[in-house]
């Protein structure tokens, strides 16, 4: 063990190593006043003039009045290229570390003359960034610019699982973005008159597995593209009408028809709704063919028809 010296008291303090005391006779500390300052100079440069300037320095600053109950001070990092060194990187009493910024409000802040942060590994082809909540609920970041351009892109990743990609054509594909489309297995016939029927989809894709039991299901809040078209064969002009029903929690939204203005039964007829519906959290949306009284068990629906949407926004 050895002592270090107090040279302001006068006295001894234990200390398990060397101990370096820059301190400052000031008795009254302000904002600004630097309480110790380490400078790194060649002034013996035979080069002179930018040679012999300070070429680095480290300096402890005083961020306001001293009092009985504060002594706030950020640590100054000052680097000099072609001039005498300024500062580049500061430490905040509280924490903040600011690079490219003197005053940073939060615990990192990066500025940028030209709005470029870049991150590259020893072989200068790629960036990897992470950002971590205390829940380690996590955010990634990737952009691999690699060394051959078809292989580029910028990556996100949310709990280890990507989210987003845009590739180096620019296309942007979101694997987890709800999206489903829907037909039929084989024709449902037999529908009767006076009858509601739910229409029985099966998937084609569905993206984010919102959709199951003939009916898409909202994951989130939003702006849903839903469309379905309805291929009805043999429809009875004596039945009142085919009403075709796309239904949503929040509202439903119709087509119709009424074969009654036909000379004879219609052999095919097509029914289509496109709508940008608001969905909300768990609404559902499905299909429904509603008949009205009148004519016969006689129509189907082809399995060409279809049922889709996706989250716009």
């Amino acid at each position: 063990m050895t002592r270090a010296r107090d040279l302001a008291a006068g006295t001894f303090e234990q200390a398990t190593g060397g101990v370096l005391k820059l301190e400052t006779s000031d008795t009254t500390v302000t904002d600004g006043s630097v309480l110790g300052k380490i400078e790194f100079k060649a002034p013996d440069e035979a080069s002179g003039t930018d040679a012999i300037l300070v070429g680095a320095a480290i300096e402890a600053v005083a961020e306001g009045t001293f009092a009985a109950d504060n002594n706030a001070t950020e640590l100054v990092f000052k680097t000099g290229a072609s001039a005498a060194a300024d500062a580049k990187m500061t430490l905040t009493s509280g924490g903040n570390l600011g690079i490219g910024t003197s005053s940073p409000s939060s615990p990192l802040q990066i500025q940028s003359s030209n709005n470029q942060i870049r991150l590259v590994d020893s072989q200068n082809t790629s960036m990897y960034c992470v950002i971590e909540t205390i829940s380690d609920a996590g955010l990634s970041f990737n952009a691999d610019v690699g060394n051959a351009a078809a292989s580029s892109r910028i990556q996100f990743n949310v709990d280890n699982n990507e989210k987003m990609r845009i590739d180096s054509s620019g296309a942007v594909t979101m694997p987890h973005q709800p999206a489903f489309s829907c037909k039929l297995s084989e024709n449902q016939g037999s529908l009767a008159p006076s009858n509601t029927h739910t229409i029985l989809f099966v998937e084609i894709f569905d993206q984010n597995a919102d959709f199951a039991s003939n009916a898409f299901t909202a994951p989130v809040t939003g702006k849903y593209q839903l469309q379905t078209n309805l291929y009805i064969n043999s429809m009875d002009d004596a039945t009142a009408f085919y009403q075709l029903m796309l239904v949503t929690s929040n509202r439903t939204y119709y087509a119709i028809i009424d074969p009654r203005a036909f000379d004879s039964d219609p052999a095919q007829c097509s029914l289509q709704i496109s709508v940008l519906a608001d969905m909300d959290a768990n609404d559902t949306a499905s299909v429904n063919l509603q008949l009205g009284g009148g004519g016969s068990t006689q129509s189907s629906i082809y399995l060409n028809s279809n049922f889709s949407g996706y989250l716009v926004a």
